[in-house]
């Protein structure tokens, strides 16, 4: 199903996206000029902490499209409910 996000989320998902772009980076800079190991796994740690951020605001806003579209087609509510449910459990964030 393509994701018919709003501009305003996407520009969200985006922004965060190109922040996490930012931080690995940072990460390959600090590699690169020897850095305390200990700061490069602090970084690492809020880089995967941002990546699961992403992915849930992500899937958030698809399973909002998935449901507005199911319920469109005539799928009962409920129903749709139970499948976007079934998604996420099988999602691992």
């Amino acid at each position: 199903m393509k994701m018919d996000l709003g501009k305003e989320e996407k520009n969200k998902i985006m922004n965060r996206l190109k922040r996490i772009e930012g931080q690995a980076r940072g990460i390959q800079r600090m590699l690169e000029e020897g850095q305390d190991c200990q700061q490069v796994i602090i970084q690492l740690k809020a880089l995967r902490s941002a990546v699961q951020n992403a992915s849930k605001a992500l899937m958030a806003s698809y399973l909002e499209c998935y449901l507005d579209e199911q319920v469109k087609k005539g799928m009962p509510a409920k129903k749709a409910l139970e499948k976007a449910m079934e998604m996420l459990a099988n999602q691992a964030l």
